[in-house]
């Protein structure tokens, strides 16, 4: 049996925003593809469509699969036990390319 990551919530200050992510054991940090698209006023399909476009093969030379975390159960929601992370590389990249077609909250955060 592998050992599972396992991830907890986390709010992180970013210039004047404040970001829910989560925080791996090893201090890492993630975001969820949902997370990362609704910071930005994107629907998660958004975020998930980015990591199979040619965009991110360009910034990132691939297309990019998420890692698949485990949430910590004393900070889960109901119906929330895993979640599709991306990390800042990743999340860097999908903003930046939505702040080059003028999404306002995406200019903001790159």
């Amino acid at each position: 049996m592998t050992d599972e990551i396992k991830a907890s919530r986390a709010n992180v200050r970013l210039g004047n925003f404040e970001i829910e992510g989560f925080m791996l054991s090893d201090g890492s940090y993630r975001m969820s593809q949902t997370q990362a698209a609704e910071a930005i006023g994107k629907p998660e399909i958004n975020a998930r469509r980015f990591l199979t476009s040619k965009s991110i093969k360009a910034r990132l030379g691939k297309t990019y699969t998420p890692d698949t975390l485990a949430i910590d159960a004393a900070n889960q929601q109901r119906g929330q036990s895993r979640i599709n992370a991306l990390p800042l590389e990743v999340i860097s990249a999908y903003w930046f390319t939505q702040a080059q077609q003028k999404n306002e909250k995406a200019i903001a955060l790159s």
